[in-house]
């Protein structure tokens, strides 16, 4: 088990008004944090206030109906990592933007390493803080004519060290002329991101080929790709159309199905039938995909909101320890994902999963399954209702695994324009070495491709692992005060109430998320 190893940076100082200040404190480590209404907290508590100022309590804290009291230091927004801040002894729950445990790292004995960005400064009213429900790990953009064009999401359902997971992306972004590939990776969500590693992996094919990354995470290059001959959904409907790639067109579960989720019936599906070449063995699968927000949903107001200060808790104990996890990881890998089933006869066998891919990017995936024995395929798509959007599903007889060139970072520039050394030796390798960054905080990372091929193309993907850690709130746990906070179980039970409550909020929580997203820091 990895320790989260946390550099301390004023967060809110950056986010509210312009910041000279860097690291105050290095060499922590997320620790575990109880809460209820008038109950004493004994580990250390960082409480980031609305004002951009940040109380460090090391002693804990007693939380009252208003007020969160205890012997600490208060750092001001301009404080640099000089500075002992000044006596706190208490401060208004309703000044709390949001609180977080830590602990002094003191056993001598490094796991992990985190570099921080520089701090540029930035103008932020809190208004938009306290209305922010964007969220979903580092996004990243290339540059298309001047225009920030999103590439990618990374490591979107990475929300604890013991999740750190590598992703793969298809990037339509190309080098220029000299060969350098420039990514922009933004945090643009109420989270702080920790970034083990970047790399470019770089494959070159025939103009008739297409390269994405597959279920595995590897690169495929696939040729001949056709359209699925029919798809229909659970509740009848005829979804060949929408799966045929017009970008107007997106599938999404039927009212009805969504509406009969109960526990014992959680799912809808795709039918699909594909063509079948003669000789072929196995079938890629190409999909063109992201997720809802009803995972988002799922986070933010069923595993995190009812538990008020608890969900700091949940983060740093429960999301942190391996027997936890184990049967948490169990429930979401079963119920949650793209599941992949070939028809035998009247019996369904699974063939491959697609993971979650995040709700933010669209992204190109494949799965190989086997064609078996007749000229036509059948394969069912089961899943969640309502849990992904889909713009397109395509299969290919021929495919191959294309040997790949990897490039490492060549350069990592801050928002100020200034190259970061430390902040490149931290995405360089998946060491344990991690670059930390808070919300509206954004780098260039630069990759040297060498020349473009002559006589083929080139396909580029960006490789992202590493974790990030949700904020909790003060409003939640304002909400939370004076109440009996509420655990979150995994259950069947649980998720087809998210599911109800997913159908009430969905239309105004899609309207509301992409506009609430933390704007990038304006340099002084």
């Amino acid at each position: 088990m990895r320790n989260a190893i946390i550099a301390y940076r004023p967060l809110l100082a950056a986010l509210v008004v312009t910041s000279l200040g860097a690291c105050i404190f290095g060499g922590v480590r997320v620790a575990p944090v109880a809460h209820t209404d008038g109950t004493t907290v004994g580990s250390a508590v960082k409480v980031h206030l609305l004002n951009g100022e940040t109380a460090v309590f090391s002693n804990g804290v007693r939380i009252s109906a208003d007020t969160v009291r205890g012997s600490g230091r208060l750092f001001g927004i301009t404080d640099s990592a000089a500075s002992e801040g000044r006596d706190v002894r208490a401060v208004p729950l309703d000044s709390v933007a949001a609180m977080e445990s830590f602990a002094n790292y003191t056993n001598g004995v490094e796991t992990a390493v985190v570099t921080t960005l520089a701090v540029t400064g930035a103008v932020l009213g809190t208004g938009a803080l306290l209305k922010a429900i964007f969220g979903s790990c580092p996004t990243i953009y290339s540059d298309s004519a001047g225009v920030p064009a999103l590439e990618a999401e990374g490591f979107s359902y990475s929300i604890s060290p013991l999740l750190e997971r590598r992703d793969l992306h298809r990037l339509r972004a190309q080098p220029i002329a000299d060969g350098t590939l420039s990514l922009d990776v933004r945090n643009e969500a109420l989270e702080t991101h920790y970034i083990n590693q970047l790399e470019l992996i770089g494959v070159t094919h025939a103009p008739d080929e297409f390269v994405l990354p597959d279920a595995d995470e590897r690169p495929l290059a696939a040729r001949r790709i056709r359209p699925v001959a029919r798809a229909i959904d659970r509740a009848g409907n005829d979804v060949t159309t929408e799966l045929a790639g017009d970008d107007s067109l997106v599938f999404r579960s039927d009212p009805r199905t969504i509406a009969g989720v109960d526990s014992a019936d959680l799912d809808d599906w795709i039918d699909l039938t594909i063509p079948v070449p003669r000789g072929a063995d196995s079938i890629a699968l190409l999909f063109h995909l992201r997720n809802s927000l009803l995972n988002t949903v799922l986070l933010y107001d069923v595993m995190l909101r009812p538990q008020g200060a608890g969900a700091v808790d949940f983060e740093g104990r429960s999301l942190n320890t391996i027997a936890d996890m184990v049967t948490l990881g169990r429930w979401y890998g079963s119920r949650m994902g793209l599941h992949i089933s070939v028809r035998h006869g009247q019996s369904l066998e699974e063939a491959a999963d697609v993971p979650d891919a995040g709700p933010i990017a669209w992204r190109d995936v494949a799965a190989v399954v086997p064609a078996g024995t007749g000229d036509t395929l059948h394969v069912r798509l089961s899943f969640l209702a309502d849990e992904w959007r889909i713009g397109k599903i395509a299969a290919a007889a021929e495919f191959r695994r294309p040997v790949a060139q990897r490039f490492a970072p060549s350069a990592v520039v801050d928002a100020s324009g200034t190259l970061d050394v430390g902040a490149l030796r931290s995405v360089t390798e998946p060491d344990g070495h991690y670059l930390e960054t808070t919300p509206g905080q954004q780098f260039t990372v630069r990759f040297e491709t060498g020349s473009a091929p002559r006589d083929s193309l080139r396909t580029f993907l960006v490789a992202t692992e590493g974790y990030y850690t949700e904020w909790i709130r003060g409003s939640w746990v304002r909400q939370a005060t004076g109440a009996v906070p509420r655990s979150f179980t995994a259950s069947d039970s649980t998720l087809a109430e998210t599911v109800r409550h997913w159908a009430t909020v969905a239309p105004e929580f899609e309207r509301q998320f992409a506009r609430t997203k933390i704007p990038m820091r304006r340099l002084p």
